[in-house]
């Protein structure tokens, strides 16, 4: 499946760029890109808003049950600020007993240079946020024994939080400054 639409974009990608490409034309190559990346095994995937009051939290699993085969998931972890259910689609991939919980970005825009050349473009911050990735991922038959996402550690750390390890006795939190 995913080679049939990645050689559907590449033409019209390239019938497109020869011709001159309408606004519409692009929408729909942008809509055949995002449904490329769907992965209809994940059943459910929700996203929290940004917790800022988990500043000091690292990524940690929080709930994990399989029920049938269905594989409940419920992750804390840090991403950038501009990951939401509207601009991330989950995946996975599943070997050897290790889970790679895959979250794609969706485009917000393509461009399609003269010589057909395609670029996607996404939404992205100078800033990272503890989330909630609440997953149900179909086709399991056992907890795996360990789980990534995109091929990192669910336990990663903020870049602020890194920065004040060891000194969260000191630090004053700003709401308390007058």
């Amino acid at each position: 499946m995913f080679s049939k639409f990645k050689y559907l974009i590449i033409f019209q990608a390239i019938i497109l760029g020869s011709c001159g490409v309408s606004e519409e034309q692009k929408q729909d190559i942008l809509e055949t890109h995002i449904q490329e990346l769907r992965d209809v095994r994940v059943e459910k995937f929700d996203i929290t808003e940004c917790l800022t009051e988990c500043q000091m939290d690292t990524g940690k699993l929080i709930n994990q049950i399989l029920d049938f085969n269905i594989l409940k998931l419920e992750i804390g972890h840090w991403m950038n600020c501009e990951t939401s259910s509207n601009n991330s689609i989950g995946g996975f991939e599943y070997k050897n007993g290790v889970l790679n919980l895959l979250i794609k970005g969706i485009p917000e825009r393509v461009d399609i240079e003269e010589n057909g050349d395609t670029s996607f473009y996404y939404l992205a911050a100078a800033c990272d946020c503890y989330f909630i990735f609440n997953f149900e991922l179909t086709g399991f038959e056992e907890i795996p024994d360990s789980i990534l996402i995109d091929n990192e550690p669910i336990n990663n750390h903020g870049l602020m939080a890194g920065m004040f390890v060891g000194l969260e006795d000191n630090v004053i939190p700003t709401d308390s400054i007058d």
